[in-house]
């Protein structure tokens, strides 16, 4: 249902193909609430698409034979994972080499409006990754130093990143956010504090610490800055309310991803 940070590469498998159709090429998707993958037609008018879990070995029967249109849409397909898809012209007689992997990970939109840590650090839909930056682009859905403890060392769970001595690159990401219009106001709210490690004491940011609250408007790709907390910030070692008011414009796909990403430079 959407659309994602790309992994794109070229495969031939030669074991399957004749190569007598021109192949698609030029393959892309985008979010129309679900995923719209589309590429060039290059004079041909059938397609023949395998797609599954990432890392899965193709047979080279088609999950989906003679497709009439350039594009697909992939619907009700599960949340929360990558997949890997392969696509070749059909010309009756013949077919094209297959192209791909076409790579792409499936963001959920189940979004809790008020969400909480009570047990896990990715509640129902949310993702995490330790790779890329605002600047360059996510890198690949993984893992984090994220964790789950209690909010400012003293109370109820909350999400933490420990920044103390560490050089991390961590980021906590939200569901995808369903847009009303391509512009939007946008209403954040959470709570925030900054202590020393394993402890109640206040404590400040050095110099290249830096934990952001960014938004994507294409899936990971590109990101733009909200709000940003760094040696400059004073944060307090109790917990203060944040409230965000922010204008977001440009939201063509009508869906946004929204993270925290922190950084010990």
């Amino acid at each position: 249902m959407k659309k994602i940070t790309l992994l794109i590469s070229a495969i031939f498998l030669s074991g399957l193909i004749n190569g007598q159709c021109n192949e698609p090429s030029n393959i892309q998707l985008s979010n129309a609430g679900y995923y719209n993958i589309f590429w060039n037609a290059n004079g041909e008018s059938f397609w023949d698409i395998e797609y599954n879990e990432q890392g899965f070995t193709p047979t080279g029967i088609p999950t989906i034979d003679d497709l009439s249109s350039s594009w697909l849409d992939l619907v009700d397909i599960p949340n929360s994972m990558y997949y890997d898809l392969y696509i070749r012209a059909d010309c009756g007689s013949a077919t094209s080499d297959w192209v791909g992997p076409f790579t792409f990970y499936n963001y959920c939109t189940e979004f809790c409006v008020d969400e909480s840590f009570e047990s896990n650090i990715l509640p129902q839909c949310w993702a995490e990754s330790s790779e890329g930056s605002p600047t360059t682009g996510l890198g690949i859905i993984n893992t984090s130093l994220w964790e789950v403890d209690t909010f400012a060392n003293s109370y109820t769970n909350s999400a933490k990143i420990n920044i103390n001595g560490n050089e991390i690159n961590e980021w906590l990401i939200m569901p995808l956010v369903m847009g009303g219009t391509p512009d939007i106001f946008l209403f954040i709210e959470f709570d925030v504090a900054l202590t020393e490690n394993a402890s109640t004491l206040s404590s400040f940011l050095g110099s290249d610490d830096e934990v952001a609250l960014v938004y994507s408007n294409d899936l990971g790709d590109t990101w733009s800055t909200i709000y940003t907390w760094d040696s400059n910030s004073t944060i307090s070692n109790t917990g203060e309310t944040k409230t965000i008011i922010t204008y977001i414009d440009g939201i063509d796909t009508y869906k946004f991803l929204l993270a925290f990403w922190a950084s010990s430079g």
